[in-house]
């Protein structure tokens, strides 16, 4: 509010000053008190803007410091949350990594195999297979369906 003040007494002594100048409009000759009192009010004025300045800048400083350590803060909170999620990553279980591929890759490539013939090893599973001229097409055997008719359920109070 201070600021407020000061502005409101800068307008006053503007309005001042104007009010001296239009009594002075139809005058041809000017007292020595008409000088005196203008260069008064414009000195008033001038330090009055200068006042301001100079208190408008200070705030503005002192702002810009108090974001700088907004600012900082913020930042030292950043690096302690990166701190801790670093911590958290370190007991993780490694990812596991590929190794580059290289022109050969089908021939360096071990075959797929299945679970069954890693326990059983490949030269059983050759005994263990059928061959497809063995395979014959499974017989259903069907039954001939009679309609029936659903039997008559009451129970003994209807009766």
């Amino acid at each position: 509010m201070a600021n407020n003040d000061k502005l409101k007494e800068i307008i006053s002594n503007l309005q001042n000053l104007i009010d001296l100048a239009v009594g002075m409009k139809d005058s041809e000759f000017y007292p020595v008190s008409f000088f005196s009192n203008t260069f008064d009010l414009l000195q008033k004025i001038r330090n009055g803007f200068h006042t301001l300045e100079a208190e408008q800048v200070e705030m503005f400083a002192l702002q810009m410091k108090r974001h700088q350590e907004l600012i900082i803060s913020i930042h030292q909170q950043m690096r302690n949350i990166e701190r801790i999620s670093e911590s958290k990553t370190s007991f993780e279980m490694p990812k596991p990594t590929t190794a580059p591929e290289t022109e050969n890759t089908e021939k360096e490539r071990p075959k797929k195999t299945s679970i069954f013939n890693r326990i059983i090893g490949t030269e059983n599973v050759q005994a263990l297979t059928t061959p497809p001229e063995a395979v014959k097409p499974a017989v259903i055997p069907t039954q001939k369906v009679t309609e029936t008719k659903p039997k008559d359920i009451s129970t003994p109070q209807e009766k």
